[in-house]
């Protein structure tokens, strides 16, 4: 656990708390333990959500993300919409958010665009009817920038690849906002090879939606729709996590009560106190031999990415002993014991194959389409 307290030029108990994470984390879960407190945090759900353009067209819009939604998305039951805390600053949001700080701003250090950063999150504390505690799943890229101009604690919340991958399945929307990222400006080099080797085009509109729409129609197959997703989550753990002062492991947080009394510790020397995650459970599934086989090749591939694009054996350290310990927790599933075991492993083989399939048909269609429109520009 990094435990190492850094300064900032705010009073100590009065500066906001940040919460780092990529998607399917748990972070819906932490925000809802500070925004549930009885010590008055004043809790804004993702930040920089493309969703927040409502507030400049129709703010009322922020309240419609309904309970089925969140049920799909699994996510813990709140007693009020996630957006409501932009809905009553929703002036502000108007006044200061933009397109950029969701996909395009995702890796900047440029100054101006950290300044604009900046003065959004400036507004939303000011604007805070306590406590600001912002819940971020699209800052990964920028916390030391961000920390730097706008102080205040920051927390880098994670969960094991494995399960937190299986969870971005659950719907298309996370498999595309990985595809928005890598259309982001200032690409690391080892994530630009990928995008490269994938053949992943840049497409850039100043409507979200229509970068959106785009990249929904190139979606990548289980196999490289992991390399993705893992490539993200290992600059993750080297670069966001390093920028804060305390990790937290949901997985770690869910199953042992002596991590939980550790985080808690850790967090009243942060000056955040008041928080209970006695309820946390996340989900996590046991894997046999055709999950290691899947996984562990891809991870090797992007380990050996980044010791070729400028980090270390030193620095690799943590994600290799992760990813060893994930390889020792394999069940052997021809024990008639471990039946459940090998049919949830054969469910998922399943799903990866039909996963290829839908997206073989669907680069076929694209083909098809690029053909036409090429006969149809040679005979006009």
């Amino acid at each position: 656990m990094n435990t190492k307290i850094l300064e900032n030029n705010n009073k100590e108990g009065e500066s906001a708390v940040f919460i780092h994470s990529l998607f399917r984390s748990g972070s819906t879960y932490i925000f809802n333990v500070f925004r549930r407190s009885d010590f008055k945090y004043y809790c804004y759900q993702e930040p920089l959500n493309e969703y927040l353009s409502k507030a400049a067209i129709e703010p009322s819009e922020l309240l419609a993300i309904s309970d089925s939604t969140q049920k799909r998305l699994r996510h813990p039951k709140l007693d009020k919409p996630c957006f409501f805390e932009f809905y009553e600053v929703a002036g502000e949001v108007a006044r200061y958010f933009c397109k950029g700080f969701s996909y395009d701003q995702y890796f900047t250090k440029d100054k101006e665009a950290i300044n604009s950063l900046n003065r959004y999150f400036n507004a939303l504390e000011k604007a805070a009817k306590g406590r600001a505690v912002f819940q971020c799943c699209r800052t990964s890229g920028r916390i030391e920038s961000l920390k730097t101009e706008f102080g205040g604690k920051h927390i880098f919340l994670w969960r094991n690849p494995w399960d937190q991958w299986w969870s971005y399945q659950k719907e298309d929307c996370f498999d595309i906002s990985n595809l928005l990222i890598l259309n982001a400006d200032k690409l690391p080099k080892f994530l630009n090879v990928i995008k490269i080797e994938l053949n992943i085009p840049s497409f850039h509109d100043e409507d979200q939606y229509q970068e959106y729409v785009f990249f929904k129609h190139h979606r990548l197959d289980s196999v490289n729709s992991y390399k993705v997703f893992y490539a993200l989550w290992c600059h993750a753990m080297l670069e966001a996590k390093l920028s804060c002062e305390l990790s937290i492991s949901i997985d770690h947080l869910s199953t042992s009560g002596v991590y939980h009394n550790e985080v808690l510790t850790e967090l009243k020397k942060m000056g955040i106190t008041g928080v209970n995650f006695s309820d946390c459970s996340v989900p996590m599934a046991v894997y046999g031999e055709s999950d290691r086989d899947f996984f562990l090749p891809i991870e090797n591939y992007v380990h050996r990415l980044l010791l070729l694009h400028g980090y270390s054996n030193e620095q690799l350290n943590e994600l290799k002993k992760l990813s060893s310990a994930r390889k020792d927790k394999i069940v052997d599933t021809s024990k008639s014991k471990n039946f459940l075991v090998r049919d949830a492993m054969r469910a998922r083989e399943y799903l990866k194959q039909a996963n290829s399939e839908i997206v073989n048909t669907q680069n076929l269609l694209i083909n098809a389409k690029a053909e036409q429109a090429k006969a149809e520009q040679a005979k006009a």
